[in-house]
């Protein structure tokens, strides 16, 4: 069984500020999707740092450098185990040193 995920609607902001527009597809069509599957998986979340209100998932991209998500417990869903992803940090060359 997997754990449902919902996308804030500001993660398209976020993403728009972050990429230019020629990225921007390919980022949500690969890094999103696998992102969002990895986090479906119920035994990943204790596994991922805590960070304010929920926790993070630090991913090494696929057309970007590497990324964080930021997730919470989705308030908005009655299912107990449902997750949603409320912001995102995308370095789109890695991480800085």
């Amino acid at each position: 069984m997997t754990r449902p995920v919902r996308l804030s609607s500001s993660l398209a902001d976020d993403i728009d500020a972050q990429l230019d527009e020629p990225r921007t597809a390919d980022f949500w069509t690969h890094d999103v999707v696998a992102a969002v599957a990895l986090l479906s998986k119920p035994e990943l979340w204790d596994s991922l740092p805590v960070h304010g209100g929920g926790r993070r998932l630090t991913v090494a991209g696929i057309t970007v450098g590497a990324f964080h998500l930021f997730v919470a417990r989705d308030e908005l869903d009655a299912r107990p185990d449902a997750l949603v992803v409320y912001a995102i940090d995308i370095w789109p060359d890695g991480f800085p040193d």
